[in-house]
């Protein structure tokens, strides 16, 4: 991105990167992104319009959403988890808990 498209802001570069995995810490940037990614027009698999309806109203809840089904489906087929996914689903919902503490 930095070179072929001259995209220097380091949040920017950060919510590209981890856009598919997650990670620890997400900005509000990055969790959209994310988001985006999971719920695109493009996307069709089970559980995608209710993270598409979550998403109106509960972005973290959505995400957490995302990331679930994500981990489902790789257990279902035998694959690798990265770890900062799981560490991310973890985060949001550290997260979301102190937001329900707060409000």
């Amino acid at each position: 991105m930095e070179k072929e498209h001259g995209i220097d802001d380091p949040e920017v570069l950060d919510a590209i990167r981890y856009h598919t995995s997650g990670r620890v810490g997400m900005t509000l940037l990055d969790r959209i992104v994310c988001l985006a990614d999971y719920i695109e027009p493009g996307r069709d698999f089970p559980g995608v319009n209710k993270i598409r309806k979550l998403a109106e109203h509960q972005l973290e809840e959505a995400l957490t959403a995302g990331f679930d089904s994500t981990i489902s489906l790789l257990l279902e087929k035998g694959k690798r988890i990265l770890p900062l996914t799981v560490m991310a689903r973890n985060d949001l919902i550290r997260l979301r808990k102190e937001q329900n503490k707060g409000g």
